[in-house]
């Protein structure tokens, strides 16, 4: 392939990718427009549910008071499990929220929404206390392995880069490294690695045609790098998954992903996907951006949980992704006795602008096929067990008294109510769930 044709193929690229971009902004501006179209009309009736309940916030806060978890199986100082300790603080901490840091705002959201970040505990947490966590959590990781060996013929293109040439060379070497490997793999049996191949070229497209994605002291929305890179880059992912992406934040759950043409009747609305964030005064915005989206993320998680459990289907686990401009994180969060939804956090990485280390993207690949796997399994389970209710003519929820030894029951009897973050400075905080420490009678 002489230099010419590779300039006219390089044209060509930037041509088409440059036509997809401008095809996902509009359907991405049309997905935002329905989104509050939608917020505007919900309001009529979320607004005054919280507010009748807030006559009672005094009574609600004094019953929960230094109240204790059922099962001190996270074992703190003076036989407090961990979850005690993290609810109490939350509930200490609510009739300030509106004075309170950023940080100290998403303690209260996850602790009354019974939420265990194990990434984010308390720096003073002792020894035993670590010991039990890790015991009872073990750390999770994907099983890349198995695509790290169905994409390790990629692995040759990082013999491509040569450290005495000039970016623009080793670019233009990167490129066509790549493009042998399309050739190679252009077949529907090598869908894995043709999404590799795709996404490379997507990295190495923002390397040359828009460098300003890499550069922090540009303080541009979150969503430039959604349009930009990760929305198309995911898309791509999905493709022929029978799944349909809804973008409409910096991250992606499971309940994002739901295809909307499919015929889930018994799928619920997610109580937290209109949440707005969290409200900041002096902080950094991009820190306060990113500590509400994670919040938002791991509550429309929980809720995705409830759902699943409360419609019958034994699903107490999801994972989710979350975007902050380049820099991607992936977090599980499972229902866990004695009930408290534990996050651990599965993979995390940043695109970085240099060369030299191209080849490393080839794991962040790895483990992006791996969050597709567990979505798809997600989806066919659910859809499946929908399926099967409706034929046997059985409502899909299940009622306790119909076996009390039964794992669902147990599930349901370990899920807990949502806490709803004010929406404006002025309102006042809710009251904490009835069964924040144990369901009622």
């Amino acid at each position: 392939m002489s230099d010419k044709e590779i300039k006219e193929d390089v044209m060509v690229s930037n041509e088409r990718t440059e036509q997809h971009i401008r095809e996902y902004v509009q359907l991405a501006i049309e997905g935002e427009s329905e989104r509050r179209l939608k917020a505007f009309k919900s309001e009529s009736w979320q607004t005054p549910i919280i507010f009748s309940s807030l006559n009672s916030s005094v009574t609600s806060s004094d019953k929960h008071k230094d109240q204790q978890a059922p099962n001190n199986v996270y074992g703190g100082r003076h036989g407090k499990s961990i979850s005690t300790i993290i609810k109490n603080e939350a509930l200490r901490l609510r009739r300030g929220y509106h004075s309170l840091d950023i940080f100290s705002k998403e303690s209260v959201c996850l602790g009354l929404n019974s939420i265990l970040d194990i990434g984010d505990l308390p720096a003073n947490l002792e020894q035993p206390q670590w010991e039990k966590l890790q015991q009872i959590n073990p750390s999770k990781r994907y099983k890349a392995d198995c695509y790290e060996q169905v994409l390790e013929p990629l692995r040759c293109i990082e013999a491509a880069y040569d450290s005495e040439k000039t970016f623009d060379e080793n670019w233009l070497n990167l490129y066509k490294e790549l493009k042998q490997q399309e050739l190679k793999y252009n077949s529907d049996s090598y869908n894995d690695i043709n999404f590799c191949i795709r996404l490379l070229f997507y990295i190495l497209t923002i390397i040359k045609q828009q460098p300003h994605l890499f550069k922090e002291e540009i303080n541009g929305s979150g969503w430039n790098h959604v349009v930009k890179f990760w929305g198309i880059a995911l898309e791509r992912l999905f493709r022929d998954m029978g799944l349909g992406l809804t973008w409409n934040d910096t991250h992606l759950t499971i309940t994002d992903i739901f295809s909307k043409e499919t015929d889930l009747e018994q799928r619920k609305e997610n109580p937290f996907n209109y949440l707005s964030s969290f409200e900041f005064g002096e902080e950094d915005p991009v820190i306060a951006r990113f500590v509400g989206d994670e919040c938002k993320v791991l509550l429309k998680s929980k809720a995705a949980i409830n759902n699943f459990i409360n419609n019958g289907s034994l699903i107490d686990s999801v994972d989710s992704l979350q975007f902050s401009g380049l820099n991607l994180y992936i977090k599980n969060t499972t229902l866990s006795k004695p009930g408290l939804y534990v996050v651990t956090a599965l993979h995390s990485t940043c695109i970085k602008e240099s060369l030299s280390d191209f080849g490393e993207h080839i794991t962040l690949a790895s483990h992006l096929l791996c969050f597709r796997d567990r979505c798809v399994t997600i989806y066919k389970q659910y859809h499946d067990h929908l399926k099967s209710d409706r034929s046997a003519d059985v409502p899909a929820k299940r009622v306790i008294h119909d076996s009390t030894k039964d794992d669902l029951v147990y599930k349901q009897n370990l899920i807990r109510g949502n806490w709803y973050p004010p929406r404006t400075s002025n309102t006042p905080p809710p009251p904490p769930p009835e069964n924040l420490f144990d369901n009622p009678c």
